[in-house]
């Protein structure tokens, strides 16, 4: 007879409002897991009244991101094997808003700055001239690059 034992991980994920405690879970490692993969089996496995937010899970809309051992990040995007420490995980809601529940945090202060910061694109050129060809190791494509990736 043979025995197969499945490789675990501790994940601590925060549970209540912004008042609450860090609760534990034994979550199963996978290859390629994302940490969204991660807070999606706790749900569906462990405890269904468990509170998060995704939406596009390709790293697009921003929706997904959680502190992950401390730091903000695209849980979507974020592979477990890259953050997780000692076989532990810690995952809790953005520092920076109010937290709805769990790890739903609302979103409408950062909608409300984003209206009030005006962004609009006026393009220089017309739909006739030729594209602008933009090195991507160009000073100006890597500044872009890392305002995209900011959650903060």
């Amino acid at each position: 007879m043979s025995t197969t034992t499945e490789a675990t991980m501790e994940v601590r994920v925060w549970r209540g409002g912004e008042e609450g405690e860090y609760e534990s879970f034994d979550v199963p490692r996978r290859d390629s897991q994302t940490v969204l993969d991660v807070v999606t089996w706790i749900q569906r496995h462990a405890d269904p009244t468990l509170a998060y937010r995704f939406a596009c899970r390709v790293g697009v809309c921003g929706s997904c991101a959680m502190t992950v051992n401390g730091r903000p990040r695209w849980t979507c995007r974020t592979h477990v094997s890259k953050v997780v420490e000692n076989g532990r995980l810690e995952i809790g809601p953005l520092a920076n808003l109010p937290v709805i529940r769990d790890l739903a945090a609302d979103m409408t202060p950062f909608f409300d700055k984003w209206q009030k910061a005006m962004g609009i694109f006026v393009p220089s050129r017309t739909r006739y001239e030729p594209l602008e060809t933009i090195s991507p190791d160009s000073a100006e494509r890597q500044a872009a690059d890392a305002a995209i990736e900011c959650i903060n």
